[in-house]
């Protein structure tokens, strides 16, 4: 029989050795990927195929923090004598995490009050600056809270220490004279002896 035609489809490859990165948030959906072992599976005999990652990239599937996000990739070419006798099928099943991006909180300005014999001060949301967040976004400190002067004895540049349980929503520091992070709340400081 003669006059008969029919179709060879190029024959799939996919590729091994990628991985997605963790990142903190930045707002954006990009993803690094590790490609310094990725390798063609299913190249047939000696068929001429090279694989190029020069332009592949990675994508979360949110912005937002998170744990195992998906990561979508595309961009991997093929090169080789051979490559239109396959199909390349983009790596998939990738995840990695979103940390949260760490918010640094300060107290500013000069609270004051007079003396009265305790150590505890009020700070309100004008003692608070926060930085460290992604440009467009921001928070403030709305509530007021109690904190607690190293001694109770008048003077100046005394330090303050500000506890605080961190918002469920975010994990925020620990606003002191000095910027640290919110870890748990520590014993109250014992009170210096006072001066008679």
């Amino acid at each position: 029989m003669t006059g008969l035609a029919a179709n060879i489809t190029p024959a799939p490859l996919s590729i091994a050795g990628v991985t997605a990165l963790s990142k903190p948030y930045d707002g954006t959906a990009a993803a690094s990927l590790l490609t310094s072992g990725d390798a063609l599976v299913g190249v047939l005999g000696s068929d001429a195929v090279t694989l190029s990652n020069s332009g592949a990239q990675g994508a979360f599937a949110s912005v937002n923090a998170g744990s195992a996000l998906k990561v979508t990739t595309s961009g991997f070419t093929l090169g080789g004598a051979s490559a239109g006798d396959y199909a390349l099928v983009q790596p998939s099943n990738l995840t990695a995490n979103i940390t949260p991006a760490p918010v640094t909180a300060t107290i500013i300005g000069n609270p004051t009050k007079v003396y009265d014999g305790s150590a505890s001060t009020t700070l309100t949301a004008a003692n608070y600056t926060l930085s460290g967040f992604v440009a467009g976004q921001g928070a403030t400190v709305p509530q007021s809270a109690t904190a607690t002067y190293v001694s109770p004895n008048a003077g100046s540049g005394i330090t303050i220490i500000r506890r605080w349980c961190c918002p469920t929503s975010r994990r925020m520091p620990e606003p002191t004279s000095r910027t640290t992070r919110c870890p748990r709340p520590a014993p109250e400081p014992a009170p210096s002896p006072r001066r008679r």
